[in-house]
């Protein structure tokens, strides 16, 4: 769970560093990380002497932290540019007064108030990630983005949306029935649902939750049906509900165990199921079941398995789907003889001879891989282009009684179609395609049954291929190799929202080619890559775009020569790496500075690599620059070198000689950490990792991580140095691909090991939440495809899924706190916090939580006992874990009703974007300051006494003051 330290503990351990006159001790040892947050960019805290390996987070923006110091800003013990408390007892004094005045709210080892709960995956890598404000930048190779709900979800039949408190499988779901109540049993690959050992079959109940039933099966689940109070189950098992049984068992629905009578011994896959009556269809790629002979297709006794003797179509290849509507059993695979006539692909038979129905011959010139059948139509979905007489791709309608197309239903899907299902006048096709019924509608679509047409408010759209679909009460399960569903395509380059991890709406701009670097500056996202198209601009491999709406502005067009690989932004200067030799109007090789506005290469920057720049990071005037090259700035420099930011020159003192090629830099106070390929730089042996002097480019002595392969990147906050690559070994610890190590010693942090189960490529930390970006699937114990925002302390997602959270008054000295979890891990309770000025919180109240549920929860709490004399109240949860860590929830803020007029603001918290305040005189001129009384923005009130503030861009996390004339109010940014 993502921790953040108690103020008053730091500050401690600086107060009596400045009593010892020496160094303040290393914040861990108070068994918790920083507290004041992030520092400002490229600069840390240090304590007044001797702590250069000891340097803790300090962000401007916590107030306590400002009160607690007063500061410059010089060449102090962390090095030049760091912040740092003036020599003397003065700021002991501060500190003190700070903890008189109540001003230090203790954060005792809680997680980030933004947690994981449904941050976006994608569909493919993640090479670059940058936080801004409430905005997740993401770049790389991927086409979509959507939330985690991988290989199974339970749909909103009009909406498409997706039911986010399903527990969610580990592995491909390929077969999905209701199950009567609400709820479904679903099959496939997996090994777990929801957290929980269910071997490739398992039941959701109707609130998503995963029922008892275990059946256990020991190999793939294909088919599901159930009648009679049977589940009928094939695959390509030969044990399943606590028996041998070979391919095909029937189950009891409340124990899962196999029924002792039906056993028909397959003795190849079933592939389909369907009951009628009292036979049970079968069809798959055996030989023998039942106790005869049978190719491919079968009807079996419901009660014994046995085959019915008079019923043995003999198709001469495999059955893949099957339905049954009165008195015929329709038959799709890949067969082309079956009921003793000539069938292609697709056929009607005799539900009680086998024998084909002579009329019905719609002749498919490829495979049948789902039907469904409704009314005098039955639907047909395969890799086919021709079938019922007509062309038609991989999707028809055809007459039930003579199996020609129905001219009206043109679909003309893209790709193949491998799930089908009909209720009303809907039909909900699943595959491969990406373009259906006249729509792009990514591998899922809701159809009209007479037209084809897509209809328009149904587009959950899937990363990967639909295999499966089901219907019952409104609702539609979708599973398939899908990792996600429910999100938007998005090419290369997306926005998320940081509190709720969903793509923003409006900014999507569809880069052509892979986007490899970005950074943000002024309201503005730089994207450097190898794409030509951007933000709706040719753009050669650079793009300044809106942050707000994705578009690239008009007057950047640096038009780099080639691929862009690295991008810092200081300033009015957009510093570029890649392996371009050309860029902003000039010849550049490999780096430049650009002007921010306009793109222009800057004319006294040249520093004339002789090979790809790959990293860059700046800060006090310096460029620091890793890659391939061997000379830089007019000297020679392997694969590293800091470069005068104005002039481009080699800094004569910094040569720390890296012997092969260094891909991440990050500087925290007078530390460059870089990382990359090489096994020895700044002069001493370092595999893949090191901490360099910024000024000598001397390697720390103390700082040996020992990576045993690729350092890509690289993330500092605080005392913690997160690094991600290729490594499964670093700070003397196994970690794969992914750790945290102490910032002084490299020594890996034992509680983080999110264990990732392919490269890492890109890190950013922001607040007490780790995102991680790369080619994974899996990490933090979790599915995730390319994206995942884990907790800074133990480096794995939420525990807890809170799926809302509201508060409401309830008449004039009442407020109801109502919230719902998707389901819960090692929970102990929930508290309730109020607050008056939404900083100080105090808890009012205490609720059981369920411990470890994949259930769906629903929680109430009634505060009655409000405080007088205010006119506003927020709360927030604090869930606490049975190891005693805790998360907080986002804040809630309740209007009261009758309270004494006042300055009101809101949202509040706000999340970037606008704030609206309330309660002023007309015309009245509002002013918002940070904590050190340094204008934000300023607002003029309308005739209504309402002022619309505007939050700059990148406005850092903290508590501001709004002002209006004599009287103010509060204002917390997250």
């Amino acid at each position: 769970m993502v921790a953040l330290a108690a103020a008053p503990c730091r500050a401690a351990a600086f107060l009596a560093a400045g009593k010892a006159g020496g160094a303040a001790p290393a914040y861990r040892k108070c068994g918790r990380p920083a507290a004041c947050g992030p520092p400002p960019a490229g600069q840390t805290f240090a304590a007044p002497s001797g702590a250069a390996g000891a340097a803790a987070a300090l962000a401007p923006h916590d107030f306590a932290c400002l009160l607690m110091m007063r500061f410059r800003i010089g060449s102090g013990p962390a090095g030049p540019g760091a912040w740092w408390p003036a020599a003397g007892a003065g700021w002991c004094v501060w500190l003190l007064l700070a903890l008189a005045a109540g001003l230090l709210p203790g954060r005792a080892a809680a997680q980030a108030p933004l947690p994981d709960r449904q941050l976006y995956v994608t569909n493919g890598p993640v090479n670059a990630l940058v936080r801004d404000g409430s905005t997740v930048y993401i770049g790389g190779s991927f086409t979509y983005v959507g939330p985690n709900t991988p290989y199974g979800s339970a749909l909103d039949g009009g909406t498409g949306v997706p039911d986010l408190r399903a527990a969610r499988p580990n592995g491909t779901v390929r077969a999905a029935v209701p199950d009567g109540a609400g709820g479904w049993y679903i099959g496939g690959d997996f090994t777990q649902v929801g957290g929980l050992a269910r071997s490739r079959i398992a039941q959701l109940d109707a609130t998503g939750a995963v029922t008892s039933f275990d059946p256990n099966a020991n190999s793939s689940v294909l088919a599901l049906t159930v009648a009679g109070g049977t589940v009928y189950v094939g695959g390509g098992f030969t044990s399943i509900g606590g028996a041998a049984r070979n391919r095909l068992a029937a189950l009891d629905p409340a124990t899962g165990l196999a029924l002792a009578g039906f056993d028909p011994n397959a003795n190849g896959s079933v592939l389909a199921l369907a009951v009628a009556g009292g036979t049970v269809y079968v069809g798959g790629a055996f030989t023998s079941i039942g106790g005869a002979v049978r190719n491919w297709i079968a009807a079996l006794e419901a009660a014994t398995g046995l085959a019915l003797a008079g019923f043995d179509p003999n198709a001469n290849n495999p059955v893949n789907t099957l339905a049954v509507a009165g008195g015929t059993v329709y038959v799709g695979g890949q067969f082309t003889n079956i009921g003793g006539a000539t069938r292609n692909r697709l056929a009607a038979l005799d539900a009680a001879t086998g024998l084909a129905v002579a009329g019905f011959n719609p002749s498919a010139n490829s495979n049948v891989a789902a039907l469904a059948v409704a009314g005098g139509t039955v639907y047909a979905g395969g890799d086919f282009s021709n079938i019922g007489g007509a062309a038609r791709n991989n999707l028809a309608a055809l007459n039930v009684t003579d199996g020609r197309a129905v001219a009206g239903f043109k679909p003309n899907a893209n790709n193949p179609v491998s799930a089908l299902a009909v209720a009303g006048g809907t039909v909900y096709a699943g595959g491969q395609f990406t373009s259906i019924g006249g729509a792009t509608r990514l591998r899922i679509a809701a159809l009209d049954a007479g037209t084809g047409l897509a209809l328009a408010g149904f587009d959950p759209s899937a990363n990967n291929p639909v295999n499966v679909l089901a219907v019952a009460g409104g609702a539609v399960y979708a599973g398939g190799t899908f990792t996600s569903i429910g999100g938007a395509a998005r090419n290369r380059l997306a926005a998320l929202d940081a509190a709720t991890g969903v793509a923003r709406a409006g900014f999507d701009p569809n880069a052509n080619g892979t986007v490899s670097a970005l950074a943000v500056g002024g309201g503005t996202v730089y994207a450097g890559g190898a794409f030509t198209s951007i933000g709706g601009l040719p753009r050669r491999c650079i793009a300044a775009l809106d942050a707000g709406t994705g578009v690239a502005l008009a007057g950047f067009d640096p038009n780099a020569s080639s691929t862009v690989s690295a991008l810092a932004v200081a300033g009015g200067t957009v510093y570029v790496g890649g392996n371009f030799t050309a860029i902003g109007g000039a010849t550049r090789n490999q780096l430049a500075a650009l002007d921010a506005g306009t793109g222009v290469a800057l004319a006294s920057f040249d520093p004339n690599a002789n090979n790809t720049v790959s990293a860059l990071a700046v800060a006090g005037g310096v460029v620091y620059a890793g890659g391939a090259f061997t000379t830089i700035g007019g000297a020679v420099r392997n694969y590293v070198a800091a470069l005068d930011a104005g002039t481009g020159v080699a800094l004569a003192g910094f040569n720390p000689k890296a012997n092969s090629n260094v891909y991440v830099l990050a500087v925290a106070g007078g530390t460059v950490y870089a990382g990359g390929f090489f096994n020895n730089i700044g002069g001493a042996a370092r595999n893949r990792l090191a901490a360099l002097d910024a000024g000598t480019g001397v390697a720390l002595a103390g700082f040996n991580p020992n990576a045993n392969n690729t350092v890509n990147t690289l993330a500092v906050a605080g005392g913690t140095v997160y690094a991600g690559g290729d490594f499964t070994n670093i700070g003397g610890a196994g970690r794969n691909r992914i750790a945290a190590l102490d910032a002084g010693t490299g020594v890996a942090l034992a509680g983080f090991d999110p264990n990732a189960s392919s490269t890492v490529s890109a890190l950013a930390v922001a607040g007490g939440t780790v995102y991680v970006g790369g080619q994974f699937n899996n990490i933090g114990g979790q599915p995730r495809i390319g994206l995942a925002a884990l907790n800074a302390l133990t480096g794995v997602p939420l525990p807890v899924e809170l799926t809302a959270f509201t508060a409401t008054a309830n008449g004039a000295n009442a407020v109801r706190l109502a919230w719902a979890t998707a389901s819960e891990k090692n929970s102990q309770a929930f508290e309730v916090e109020r607050s008056a000025d939404g900083r100080a919180f105090a808890r009012i109240g205490t609720v059981a939580a369920a411990g470890s549920s994949s259930r769906a929860r629903r929680y109430e709490l009634l505060d009655g006992q409000l405080p007088t004399g205010v006119a506003f109240l927020y709360y927030r949860l604090k869930q606490v874990d049975t190891d005693g860590t805790f998360s907080y929830s986002p804040v809630r803020t309740v209007t009261l009703a009758g309270a004494a007029a006042g300055l009101t603001v809101y949202p509040n918290p706000a999340h970037g974007g606008t704030a609206t305040l309330t309660g002023t005189a007309p015309g009245a001129v509002v002013t918002v300051t940070d904590a050190l009384g340094r204008p934000v923005t300023t607002a003029t009130a309308d005739a209504s006494g309402t002022a619309t503030l505007a939050l700059p861009a990148g406005t850092p996390a903290g508590v501001y003051v709004a002002r209006a004339g004599a009287r103010a109010v509060r204002l917390t940014v997250e």
